[in-house]
């Protein structure tokens, strides 16, 4: 059973959970074999170098 606030009011789709959402970036950022492309720690810190590299704030 989904929850109202795991699905987006605009489009109607359900939220990943954490694991599909592991499997996904694993699987699209592989670069020798399952379980070698990114992580969403890693992604996450990505993020975060961007945006500061952007001149944002905190």
């Amino acid at each position: 059973m989904t929850g109202p606030r795991d699905v987006c009011p605009d489009t109607g789709l359900v939220r990943l959970s954490y694991g599909r959402a592991r499997a996904l970036l694993d699987g699209h950022t592989v670069l020798g074999g399952p379980g070698t492309g990114w992580d969403l720690h890693e992604f996450g810190h990505s993020a975060l170098t961007h945006l500061g590299e952007g001149g944002a704030a905190c």
